[in-house]
């Protein structure tokens, strides 16, 4: 496959890779380019709840106030309740893992900070309730 760019953009997409694909998401079309954040990865809430108390690591519950009365994580951890502003703007280097029920809306907040420019993302696999699975005193719902 060939592809012309204006002077400008070769130079901007040194580098770049663009791929046809077949993979969990469906057939499509894949570009990626090596000055792109890295993909968002997933970690265990063993992990995230370790690496939260260890200080190397934002936890955020992105679900709303009625479901985290109902089961919370057992470590620190920030909402999203204020707005999405005083998450933006911390380090870009920051670790940062969100967290929802079962991995969804977390999935998407972290696709959303990772293309804020966050380079160090993570989604809870299995959210609140795979860590319920760990630790009985959160409550299931």
């Amino acid at each position: 496959m060939r592809f012309q760019f204006d002077g400008a953009s070769a130079r901007r997409a040194d580098g770049l890779r663009i791929d046809f694909v077949d993979d969990h998401r469906g057939r499509g079309l894949v570009v990626e380019h090596p000055l792109a954040a890295p993909a968002v990865r997933a970690i265990t809430p063993a992990d995230a709840g370790e690496r939260v108390r260890n200080g190397d690591l934002i936890l955020v519950d992105v679900r709303p106030p009625d479901e985290r009365a109902i089961a919370s994580a057992p470590v620190a951890f920030r909402t999203l309740d204020d707005g999405v502003d005083a998450l933006a703007a911390l380090p870009k280097d920051s670790a940062i893992a969100f967290l929802c029920h079962h991995d969804g809306r977390s999935a998407q907040a972290a696709e959303h900070f990772r293309g804020l420019g966050f380079r160090e993302v993570y989604n809870v696999t299995g959210g609140i309730d795979a860590w319920a699975d760990a630790d009985p005193s959160i409550a299931r719902y």
